[in-house]
This record gives structure tokens, sequence and C-alpha cells, in this order.
């Protein structure tokens, strides 16, 4: 990810196929900047990611060579590769048709390959124009593999919607404020407003601390800059899964949490034991979904700083996920919108906290009635006995 800021003709047919075909199909769990060697791709299959991205310039013979590397190694590691088609160096060349044609023929049939990852945070009209052109060509070429493009939240972001399959949306909140006072819902609410243009979208939340990046972060307390807590990862993840039409999740970044923040004296290993077992715990819930992409949304939590939804699951169960999207806490008593008609008991899932939590005559009823700031709870629905 290019760390920037904090900040028509498409080809319809295409984009209404990869939308029902992503959303009810394979849910990605990737992972950003991933080193093209062996101990690093057996990792990413190790933490659990499905999807790796590695930034590599494959129009050049050492960048050619690392990509097909790239795909080799995760083919033996059942790893997916969002292929980065590099499209920064080809705007505005005249040759650029003709190369990314090139690159697409030599890649296009290997086996590793499940995406084409087309843009980092365009913002320009030169890229604009240049990006729907590459776009078609991706899709003449290769109409059964989707293309995923990154957008930052700038001011001209939505000027992007159409070149692509799958949107993608970064914003790293976490720098210097102590917790509970990190703007968590500005990256939440971003991805919600990207959710309702009818395609399917990837979060990309902060797996790094803004002390590998000390030249974006000037005028912060370089002392306080920190992680991302546990609370503050789950709401990255499940606040938007909630929000409907999330196919997917990359995280931010593999190298700066294995290298990058290594080299710069961060002391991370506390953060890593942390973040390991919810990244698992993510995959896994979303194994458990019969359509992630797709839950049922209860409308009045997005106008109250809240996200909640219900998720069928595959073995005939339903989960609940609330979300806090505030940073105090609150009370939680609520109807339940008639999507859940009748009389169950909520039981936590994984790492959700331990209090007794039902829906009782309507109501979603929670003891003490509090949730804390920008927690998630998990609950698979029980039905009560009669």
């Amino acid at each position: 990810m290019i760390l920037l800021s904090w900040k028509k003709k498409a080809l319809m047919p295409v984009i209404l196929f990869w939308t029902v075909c992503i959303c009810g199909g394979d849910f990605m769990h990737g992972i950003y900047a991933v080193p093209v060697n062996e101990t690093d791709i057996a990792r990413v299959k190790e933490l659990g990611f499905t999807y790796m991205h590695c930034y590599l310039n494959p129009y050049t013979e050492k960048g050619h060579d690392a990509a097909q590397k790239q795909l080799d190694l995760a083919e033996k590691y059942g790893v997916k590769v969002a292929f980065d088609v590099f499209t920064r160096v080809l705007v505005g060349k005249k040759d650029a048709v003709a190369e990314l044609i090139r690159i697409v023929r030599d890649f296009k049939n290997h086996p590793a390959l499940g995406a084409w990852y087309l843009y980092d945070e365009p913002f320009t009209e030169q890229q604009r124009r240049d990006l729907h052109l590459f776009y078609s060509v991706l899709k003449r070429e290769t109409p059964d593999i989707p293309v995923l493009l990154c957008l930052a939240q700038n001011e001209q972001w939505k000027n992007f919607i159409e070149p692509c399959d799958v949107l993608m949306g970064d914003l790293y909140p976490i720098k210097d404020e102590p917790f509970p006072e990190a703007p968590v819902h500005y990256f939440t609410n971003y991805l919600r407003e990207m959710s309702k243009y009818n395609k399917p979208f990837i979060a990309i939340p902060q797996l790094m601390c803004w002390t590998s990046y000390p030249n974006v972060v000037k005028g912060f307390d370089n002392s306080r800059l920190r992680y991302p807590n546990e609370t503050e990862m789950r709401c990255f993840f499940y606040a938007p899964l909630a929000t409907g039409n999330m196919n997917g999740v990359f995280w931010y970044s593999y190298y700066d949490l294995f290298y990058k923040e290594r080299k710069n004296g961060t002391k991370n290993s506390d953060f890593i034991k942390m973040a390991i077992p919810l990244l698992r715990e993510f995959r896994e819930f979303t194994s458990l979904l019969k359509d992630p992409a797709h839950p049922q949304v209860f409308r009045w939590a997005e106008g109250n700083q809240f996200q909640l939804a219900l998720f069928d699951g595959i073995d005939g169960k339903q989960y609940i996920v609330l979300v806090n999207l505030w940073p105090v806490k609150r009370r939680f008593d609520r109807w339940a919108e008639r999507l859940v008609s009748e009389n169950v008991n909520l039981k936590p899932w994984r790492f959700t906290r331990n209090v007794p939590a039902k829906v009782e005559n309507g109501k979603f009823i929670l003891a003490g009635d509090w949730i804390y700031p920008w927690e998630t709870m998990i609950w698979e629905v029980e039905k009560v006995a009669k």
C-alpha cells in the first residue's frame, strides 16, 4: 500500500458476473507485501492466509523472474496470489497496453493466480482514464479472473469505482492516541460507504505501527505511536463484515510486521503473539458462514454507530455480530427488527466477552446493558427449549 493518505463504460455483464460469483464463493484472507522466498510464503500459509500480495515490477527482467517465483512458491504452499500488474509504471505510456498484455499472457494460466491487483490508491484524471483502459484489457484477456483496485479515502476515490470487479479500502487510524481515543470509525465508516456501490469490497486493516513511516506521521508524538490492540483489530474486521458485500480482508502488512519494524527497533513480539490468534479467529468465523458477504443487516444500528448483522452458518446454525463503533461505553437494549422472531439465547463465540445475552420478546438483552468502546460481540444463536 502506498501510504500517502489518512486519509462508463465498464463491462457491465462482467461486473455483474463477479458480483454474483465472488460474493458467493471464495472469501479472501490476504496479507500485503510478502517477500518472495520459501520461508516467508510457508509462514503465510501457516498463519492461515489464503491470499498474498507482493510489490514486484514484472516489466523488468528481475521483476519478471521474481513474479514467476512468487507464483510457483504460492502454488507449492497452497496460497493464491493477488498479482500486482504494477500499472503505476504504465500510466501515460504509449506502449502501455502492449506491455500489459505481454505480462498477462505470461502469467494468466498459472494455477496460483487468484486475482489481478490493478493499482494502489489512484487519484489523478490520467490514472482514471488509463485504469479504465487497463481494466478492459484484463477482462478481455482473462474474463474469469477478478480485478482488485485499492482506493484510499481521498477526495477522488469515488471516481474510481468502475474499473474493477472488487473494491479495496485502506485507512490506518491508529497513531499516537491512547485507547479508546483513536478514530477507528474513520475506517469502518469509509468501508460502510464503499459497500453501497453494488460491488464486493475487501477491507485493508492496519497490521503495523506508524513508527515504520516517520515521514508520514510528522507532528505526531513518536514515543506514543502504537499498534492496534485486540479490541481495535476485531472492530477492523467484524464491523465491515457485518456491513454486507465484504468479500475479504487484506492486512497491511507482512513486511512491516516481520521485517521493517524489527529493523526500526520496534518491539513487536507482544503484538505478534496477540495478533496471530485473532487472524486465525477471523478465518475460522468466515469458514462457518454460508455466505459471508450477505448477512441480514439490522438497519437501525447503522444510524446509531453500531454495526449488527445476522449470519446463516453452513451447518444450519446462526450467528450474530455486534460492534460498537464509538469510543465510549454504551447501553445496548434494542429491538431485533423481526430478524430474530423467537426467544433465543446468545452464546459467546471465541474471544467474545462472556456475559449473558439473549433475545426475548423481540428485544436484545445484554447483561448490564453495556457494550464497551469499539467492542465486538459474536454470538451463536441457541433456541430456547419450550
